[in-house]
This record gives structure tokens, C-alpha cells and sequence, in this order.
């Protein structure tokens, strides 16, 4: 029911921006790699954890030049679909727990660009992008031990409820190059960068942030 709410509240965005914009609509659609960071380290020690990137797509709708007060703003609406796997290790002398599991899922995402730069054809936007968890799956084991003998052996998928967060945020970063077919109607080749903020997972490990690299053409029509 949430989620729901959320396409309806996204496409009633978009219903009004479309009434207000200036110049372009733009349908995109392409490659997306899903990648992991620990912005917050690791104890040697105690943790180690390895990552695993997946190829997903994304399907993205645009409208470009958005007049708000002073301000000319691109707005994205996109469907995300990515994946990913990873192994983590916490351990000490009395004991450790390790987790090795793989998942997918789906995200709405809302893209919006304050910042525009235009270098000799060359588009960059600048702006901030929030996501929502659509659809999930996960899978893999966990493994409790003390002083080197298993104790527990669990699934992933039965010890927890939740895995991947719900919502997200970060700063996104797009690089295009507009190629004029027809006087409306353009082909636009671009590459667009996320770098998440915010918690990737409920499970260990926590610390982890995402980086997606974004590899698409999209359609653009002018609009009068």
C-alpha cells in the first residue's frame, strides 16, 4: 500500500512539472552497475568484507529545464532494478559471526538537478537523488561460531525479515551529449553516477554505501 502511495505521489509530481516545462522530455534506458563502499573503514582485526558487483538496468523519464523561482531544474523518475553479493566476517578470541549472501531488487528513484553546466555540448548535471525499495530477494547462510567450532548454521532468507534498507539518498552526477536528429527530436548517449549516502543494509555489514555507474541513450523531444 505504501508503495503504492509513493508511484502516485511521484506521477502526480510529474503531471505538474509536465505542464511547466520548458524544453525537453527525455525517455533513457540502459546498463547499471551496482558497486559497494565502507565509508567508515573496517577494524583489521575483527572485520573483513569483500563485495561483488552485478550488472542491472534502469529505465528512467526526464523533463529538462524546469523554470522554479530562478532556478532552470532537471527531474528524473526511474525504475532501477540491481544486485549484488557479499561476505562479511566479525570475529574476536570468544568467538565470530559471518555472513555470505547474494540479493536483488527493484527501486523507484526522483532525481533532481539543480546545477547545469553546459562545456562546448558537453551537459553536466549536478543534483541529489532519493529511492524506494519496490521488491526484494535474498539469499545465503550465516554462520555463529566460538573459539573455531560452528555453532549456528542459518539461512539468510528465514533469520532475517528485512535485508536491503528501505529508502535511499545520494548525490548524483550525469554527463551527456545531445545529437540532434530531427529539430524536436534528439538521441542523447550519457553516463550518470550515484553515490549513496545512506545505509545500504539492515544486516551486517550496516556501514555499507552504494556507487552505481549508469550507461544509457535516451530519446529526447523538444518540447514548444
Amino acid at each position: 500500500m505504501l508503495v503504492l502511495k509513493n508511484l502516485l505521489s511521484y506521477s502526480l509530481i510529474f503531471i505538474s512539472l509536465s505542464l511547466s516545462a520548458q524544453k525537453n522530455i527525455e525517455l533513457s534506458g540502459g546498463m547499471l552497475q551496482n558497486n559497494f563502499r565502507d565509508p567508515f573503514g573496517e577494524d583489521a582485526l575483527r572485520k573483513e568484507t569483500s563485495y561483488t558487483s552485478e550488472w542491472g538496468y534502469s529505465i528512467r523519464f526526464s523533463i529538462d529545464e524546469v523554470q522554479v523561482d530562478w532556478l532552470k531544474m532537471r527531474f528524473t523518475l526511474g525504475y532501477n532494478y540491481l544486485g549484488g553479493s557479499f561476505k562479511s566476517s566479525d570475529g574476536s578470541q570468544g568467538g565470530s559471526f559471518s555472513i555470505d549472501a547474494n540479493f536483488n531488487k527493484s527501486l523507484l528513484t526522483l532525481a533532481v538537478y539543480p546545477a547545469h553546466l553546459d562545456i562546448e555540448g558537453l551537459l553536466i548535471d549536478i543534483g541529489v537523488e532519493i529511492g524506494r525499495l519496490l521488491w526484494e530477494d535474498f539469499r545465503g547462510i550465516t554462520i555463529a561460531s566460538s573459539r573455531g567450532q560452528a555453532i549456528i548454521t542459518e539461512n539468510v532468507e528465514e533469520l532475517y525479515d528485512e535485508f536491503n534498507s528501505k529508502a535511499y539518498f545520494g548525490l548524483n552526477l550525469r554527463f551527456a551529449y545531445d545529437i540532434k536528429i530531427t529539430e524536436n527530436w534528439a538521441l542523447s548517449p550519457q553516463y550518470n553516477l550515484y553515490y549513496g549516502l545512506s545505509q545500504e543494509f539492515y544486516v551486517p555489514p550496516e556501514t555499507s554505501r552504494s556507487y552505481q555507474h549508469f550507461f544509457a541513450i535516451g530519446l529526447q523531444r523538444a518540447l514548444k
